[in-house]
């Protein structure tokens, strides 16, 4: 079914549509081309050239490397290294044993009593002088009393002097060692270290151990001279 629309005559579909028919050419047609855009041509690459292939290709020949010097050195450090340390095995293994050390002799026992008697006659002097300047020196008073100190200075000189003395002697008769000789000593010690400490004033606890000690040391002498009959 058909309608007219008003004065223009044209004819329409029924249900509207298109006032003309569809141009198919518009719709399957793509955008054309622009004469301003144009896609720029490759440009021409420069052709590499070829290269000849090697057919006969052979590695260099090998060649023995020498060492260097400082190998050699070190290698000929090594040897020698070696050498010495089987010289030495050797020499160890081969080295005869030492020789043992003589032992000291035994003293003779009649020979320790005869040097002991012959040392407490040469003493017995010395030792009874000390023995007097002891005693007068204790009885001039306590210690700290003025007449203890005013004897002190005399004592402590005599007795210096007697030190000196008696060591001499001592030396003369210290061989062979034995116990005799080693408590004369340590007597003789004792009295010096006493006369090298004692002031004037009251006595201290040092005087009183290096007095007591003199006296024990004096006890040792005078008993072994006492059994080889010599007295003083």
């Amino acid at each position: 079914m058909s309608t007219r629309s008003g004065e223009t005559g044209s004819f329409r579909p029924g249900g509207g549509g298109y006032t003309r028919p569809p141009q198919t050419d518009e719709f399957h047609r793509g955008p054309q081309p622009r004469d301003d855009v144009r896609r720029a041509a490759p440009e021409p690459r420069e052709e590499l050239p070829r290269r000849t292939p090697i057919t006969n290709f052979r590695s260099p020949p090998w060649q023995r490397r020498r060492p260097s010097k400082t190998t050699a050195g070190v290698l000929a450090a090594i040897a020698l290294a070696v050498v010495a340390l089987v010289v030495a095995v050797v020499s160890l293994v081969t080295q005869p044993e030492p020789a043992p050390s003589p032992t000291a002799a035994t003293p003779n026992p009649q020979a320790i009593t005869d040097a002991d008697k012959a040392m407490c006659q040469a003493i017995g002097p010395l030792m009874k002088e000390n023995d007097d300047r002891s005693n007068a020196f204790l009885a001039t008073g306590e210690a700290g009393s003025p007449e203890r100190d005013a004897a002190l200075s005399k004592f402590v000189s005599d007795t210096r002097a007697w030190v000196q003395r008696t060591q001499q002697t001592l030396d003369d008769h210290a061989s062979p060692p034995r116990f005799t000789v080693r408590a004369l000593q340590r007597y003789v010690d004792d009295m010096q270290m006493f006369v090298a400490s004692v002031r004037p004033g009251p006595g201290t606890q040092y005087d009183e151990a290096a007095w007591t000690d003199s006296i024990v040391a004096y006890g040792g002498v005078l008993s072994s001279c006492q059994q080889l009959g010599v007295s003083w």
